[in-house]
């Protein structure tokens, strides 16, 4: 009798120690799911929120709302398989449906990572195009005004290309920012004055190289300066031999 009752408690603690195995391999294997589809899901919802950012919808798109259906329908499938057998492994069976929602997952995520490229680079594209700070610095000449305004422009510009040569929106800020800093461009562009008489360049550009000679000093040039607020900024000084 007692032998019996001590095959039926080993039998008790084997099954025990059966469903404890299986509950530990039930749990790893359900961590390593959960970390696939994590990693599947998070450029889904970095695509669809970036989109919102851009006060768009997937749903403008046909072929991206049709991929997120596809990929919805496949969750819920293997959800409901879950729900139904209690087994992380049904999701894996030879229907390989657990293969099929991460390969629609990752499709999903790259529409949605094109389609918010292609819309931010259309934002972009509506601001209109700059030309870069040395570009402007060579057309502009060097007369004080314009360089304060190529500095305020050089700032801008940095900040506009931080944004513009993105992939898309970082931050829900981000198009707010991107038509601020196009506004600084065209502002500080506004204020360089690309029509100085050449006396007028010819004379900026002798200081920034190291002084300009007496001969520079023309008509033309004393009325600028006096017209600018800018004749009392320099004198003549006599050069050290």
């Amino acid at each position: 009798m007692q032998m019996i009752e001590r095959c039926h408690a080993l039998e008790a603690k084997m099954r025990k120690l059966q469903t404890a195995r299986l509950n530990v391999s039930n749990r790893n294997t359900i961590s390593l799911r959960r970390e696939d589809w994590n990693m599947a899901l998070e450029p889904i919802e970095r695509g669809c929120r970036q989109l919102q950012w851009l006060g768009m919808s997937p749903n403008c798109d046909p072929g991206l709302a049709q991929s997120l259906v596809a990929t919805r329908a496949l969750a819920v499938e293997a959800r409901a398989r879950l729900i139904e057998t209690r087994d992380i492994d049904s999701v894996r069976t030879s229907d390989a449906l657990w293969t099929r929602l991460l390969a629609s997952a990752k499709n999903c995520g790259e529409a949605l990572a094109a389609a918010v490229q292609r819309h931010w680079s259309e934002a972009v594209r509506n601001h209109g195009d700059f030309d870069s700070v040395e570009t402007i610095r060579q057309r502009a000449p060097s007369t004080p005004g314009n360089r304060d305004a190529l500095e305020d422009y050089q700032r801008a510009y940095t900040a506009y290309q931080m944004l513009a040569g993105a992939k898309g929106p970082r931050f829900a800020q981000s198009i707010d920012q991107l038509a601020q800093r196009a506004s600084e461009l065209r502002s500080a562009l506004s204020r360089i004055d690309f029509n100085v008489p050449p006396e007028v360049q010819a004379f900026f550009s002798a200081l920034s190289a190291g002084g300009a000679k007496l001969e520079l000093i023309t008509p033309t040039l004393l009325d600028w300066l006096k017209s600018n607020d800018q004749l009392n900024h320099y004198v003549v000084r006599k050069r050290n031999e």
